[in-house]
């Protein structure tokens, strides 16, 4: 918008200065050219008004993509996305959620990192073992390390003791909204679902996967990194 504003001044002050030298000709020589002078006047005022017809246009497009804009904000933003669940969120220090002491848990952070890289063959690691052998901060761990290296499309660290970290419902509309955030591709192909179906994030949880996970994936696939991770830590800690 601002190179259109100075592209318009720059061509009406090109146009104005043409004006001027003509108007600070001798009286004589003005006389002389009177004939002439006022078809080039015209000319002037035509380049001019063309520059304005040409702003008002790219005005108008700046308008429509600010609007367009908004309503693709507007619609993610009614997504059920629970901000406590993410990792490194306000609410990680009141549930005692963070990442494994320096140098340690190496041998099984070494595994995660290799299948984040993309070297494996599977799409799926799952972590399991019995309550309280450290799995929360071994997941926050590998959060913190792809968050710094941009490949963490989105995180989900369940909880008892939080709300909205122990419904189910909100997991899906959540990694949804992360990844919207994450990526520009993936942020247009899910605001072209939800102006299909604005409540979809409240329908059944297949329905939820196939809408506001998979086929916004699947629209945006060529534009992602290969090695963009999602976690979701204890789902187990879900009432439902």
């Amino acid at each position: 918008m601002i190179s259109n504003i100075m592209d318009l001044t720059d061509g009406i002050q090109t146009e104005l200065m043409s004006v001027r030298e003509k108007q600070e000709r001798n009286l004589i020589r003005r006389h002389a050219e009177a004939l002439g002078t006022p078809d080039e006047v015209v000319r002037c005022y035509r380049r001019i008004n063309s520059h304005l017809k040409r702003f008002m246009f790219n005005a108008n497009l700046c308008i429509w993509e600010s609007i367009d804009q908004q309503a693709t904000d507007g619609l993610i933003g009614k997504l059920s996305f629970a901000t406590s669940a993410m990792y490194n969120s306000a609410e990680a220090s009141d549930v005692k959620r963070g990442p494994c002491t320096p140098e340690t848990r190496q041998d099984e952070l070494n595994k995660l990192r290799e299948w984040g890289s993309g070297s494996q063959s599977y799409n799926v690691y799952w972590l399991n073992g019995m309550a309280g052998t450290g799995k929360t901060t071994l997941a926050y761990s590998l959060c913190s390390e792809l968050d710094q290296s941009h490949v963490l499309g989105a995180s989900f660290f369940c909880s008892r003791t939080i709300p909205e970290c122990r419904n189910v419902k909100y997991i899906l509309p959540s990694v949804a909204y992360q990844l919207a955030s994450f990526s520009t591709s993936f942020r247009y192909a899910l605001s072209q679902v939800l102006k299909l179906d604005r409540i979809v994030h409240h329908r059944l949880l297949k329905n939820q996967f196939e809408s506001l996970i998979v086929k916004p994936l699947v629209e945006a696939k060529h534009t992602l990194p290969s090695e963009i991770v999602v976690v979701i830590d204890a789902p187990d800690e879900c009432e439902n």
